[in-house]
């Protein structure tokens, strides 16, 4: 199932910019995903999206391989290519996010609405950023069923 504005209408989700390159902080923040994740199970509105920001570990079988490693559900996803495409990805999310983050969108998590707003921004480094998504995701789905 491909990725695209139309799979995620009407579901919030929690997109993250993860530069494999860098092996430690990329398994710090692919933990807080398997954690949010382990959360989501249940939730048929809500999606995790890790951006993979490196050539390496881009490929399709790559990709495969992380979300096995991370016991990844069918509510996240890993998106990477060619430097082409995942450039091509950033220059796409830069002017959305630039009003919102000061620097570097890898290891920044996005809360983005069902109407796809972009809600929040967290440091996927902080401990307290799981439990912070998740309240906002409660606040954000209490207010939807109103």
């Amino acid at each position: 199932m491909p990725l695209d504005k139309e799979s995620l209408h009407g579901k919030i989700w929690v997109a993250g910019f993860i530069n494999m390159a860098d092996s430690g902080a990329s398994a710090l923040l692919n933990s807080r995903f398997a954690e949010l994740d382990q959360n989501f199970r249940k939730g048929e509105q809500l999606r995790l999206i890790s951006m993979v920001l490196s050539a390496a570990n881009s490929s399709e079988p790559e990709l495969a391989d992380l979300a096995r490693h991370y016991l990844a559900s069918s509510h996240w996803r890993f998106v990477g290519g060619t430097p082409e495409q995942t450039g091509n990805l950033l220059d796409r999310w830069k002017p959305i996010v630039s009003a919102q983050v000061d620097g570097s969108l890898a290891s920044r998590f996005f809360l983005v609405d069902s109407e796809g707003v972009i809600r929040a921004t967290y440091d996927g480094r902080s401990p307290e950023t799981v439990q912070r998504v998740l309240e906002d995701i409660g606040t954000l789905l209490r207010s939807s069923a109103k």
